[in-house]
């Protein structure tokens, strides 16, 4: 699905992420993310890697968050393959409470040095 396929706040908020400087190389932007196992599943747009390339809107499953903060009024997860992905939007249905519950779980347990976050 491409972005034309998104209701409107989701393109709203994908094109405020996408304009919205960041402390680390944005790898994606993801919409419509909950978390599994440790894990980002969303719809990936402007995926820039140079191990692996996504189509705009293709559904992703990140490698697991090894720290989670948010930043500029966005949620973002840092994996341990050294991604680094901005949260535009959530899971209509269980999104927000997916992510409330890994931050809780202490499962995101690598804390960043806070001179590398800003």
């Amino acid at each position: 699905m491409s972005a034309a396929g998104q209701s409107r706040r989701t393109k709203l908020r994908l094109i405020k992420a996408q304009n919205t400087q960041f402390s680390w190389r944005v790898t994606g932007y993801l919409t419509d993310v909950y978390i599994f196992a440790r894990c980002g599943v969303g719809r990936v747009f402007s995926h820039r890697s140079s191990r692996k390339v996504f189509r705009e809107g293709v559904t992703i499953r990140t490698s697991d968050v090894i720290h989670l903060h948010k930043e500029s009024g966005f949620w973002v997860l840092h994996t341990t393959s050294g991604s680094f992905y901005v949260i535009a939007t959530f899971e209509r249905k269980i999104g927000w409470y997916s992510l409330m519950q890994f931050r809780a779980s202490g499962q995101a347990k690598l804390r960043l040095p806070h001179l590398l976050l800003h």
